[in-house]
């Protein structure tokens, strides 16, 4: 690096590391701890911690203790070469994890991580949890190395935290795809009778979840969540790997193996009731109006990108059918707990056969 200065040195070093650097890379990219002084006190660096510094006049990071850590399990290794590693040390999990993955509604006061080694480290509110990993249990979130969703409901079980905060880390995991319903019973097996369900009980285990998270089994189904291991009665499955861009046609006939025949009937003659131009991106915008089937209508909306004005029409119909009469019958069968997919079904009859209400034709006049 001949003509570099430090601080060009130690600029090039954090600007791949969120800002950050140590004194120890600082050291093997030839900087002196006198010159890590020296810019500390030009205003340049802010030390954070003993041997570990960032660089000034940089933008707010809610993520920075937990950076801050993670670097400081090797401070000597630069953040992309441990990146590289099947192992990089240790890896964001527990608490924090579910915080960066955006899972439930958890504190994360602590900083917690995890290595398959005892390490010990002088930063304040850090916690260092001990467990075998492999490269199956992480992935890179926001830039750091992190718990995959299935593995942190696994050390979020194994640590007890209470139910109702483990239903909504279980339930955002779901409803983001982030975890099938298959792979959460199964890492909830070995956790089901220390939450008072029966040994080994992951099915049990998971519809207590999914009812404390205020979800209702009827909704889990029709959103196509049920992959990977059937957690529902007689219910097929419906997998990413069978989500391909293809006409409305046969995106329904995709989903007849988690609603009845008779709901696929009542679906499609519902969209024939419709302009040809807004097609099935109808159903996939009404369906929004309840958060528990978001995932069934993205991957509707998805199916159906290959015909022309699909985006457009669904801004439209967010603003012609919000207060419609036929929105509001469907959303009122799909929240209904038990009303199960015949109550929707005739959801879709009634709505066809209902005229919007004078007020709604007044607002579109208005407009």
């Amino acid at each position: 690096m001949s003509g570099y200065s430090g601080a060009d040195v130690v600029a090039e070093l954090s600007a791949e590391q969120w800002g950050i650097v140590t004194t120890g890379q600082a050291r093997r990219a030839g900087v002196s701890a006198q010159q890590i002084k020296r810019l500390t006190d030009r205003g340049i660096l802010d030390r954070l911690h003993y041997g570990i510094y960032r660089m000034t006049r940089l933008p707010h990071d809610q993520h920075l203790p937990v950076r801050v850590a993670w670097i400081a399990l090797d401070p000597e290794t630069p953040a992309w070469h441990r990146l590289e590693q099947d192992l990089p040390t240790g890896v964001v999990s527990h608490r924090s994890a579910a915080v960066l993955h955006g899972l439930g509604d958890i504190d994360a006061d602590v900083v917690e991580l995890t290595a398959v080694r005892r390490i010990r480290l002088s930063l304040p509110d850090l916690r260092i949890h001990t467990a075998a990993l492999d490269r199956r249990d992480w992935v890179v979130v926001d830039g750091i190395p992190t718990t995959t969703a299935v593995r942190t409901i696994d050390d979020l079980a194994a640590a007890h935290i209470d139910s109702g905060h483990l239903a909504g880390v279980v339930r955002d995991a779901v409803e983001h795809g982030l975890a099938s319903i298959g792979e959460v019973q199964q890492v909830l097996r070995p956790h089901a009778f220390s939450y008072e369900h029966a040994l080994n009980d992951g099915k049990g285990f998971l519809r207590a979840l999914i009812a404390e998270a205020g979800v209702s089994q009827d909704l889990v189904e029709l959103a196509g969540m049920s992959t990977g291991d059937a957690l529902f009665k007689d219910r097929q499955t419906v997998t990413d790997n069978n989500i391909r861009p293809r006409t409305g046609t046969d995106a329904f006939a995709r989903l007849s193996g988690v609603v009845t025949d008779d709901s696929v009937s009542a679906v499609r003659s519902f969209i024939d009731s419709f302009d040809p131009q807004f097609d099935s991106s109808k159903l996939a915008e009404a369906m929004f109006r309840t958060s528990a089937v978001h995932q069934m209508s993205e991957k509707l909306a998805a199916s159906l990108t290959d015909q022309p004005g699909v985006r457009d029409a669904l801004r439209r119909i967010s603003e012609d059918l919000y207060n419609s009469s036929a929105v509001k019958d469907i959303t009122a069968a799909l929240i209904t707990g038990g009303a199960g997919s015949d109550a929707v079904a005739q959801a879709f009859r009634v709505s066809r056969n209902t005229a919007a209400p004078p007020n709604d034709a007044t607002d579109e006049d208005s407009e």
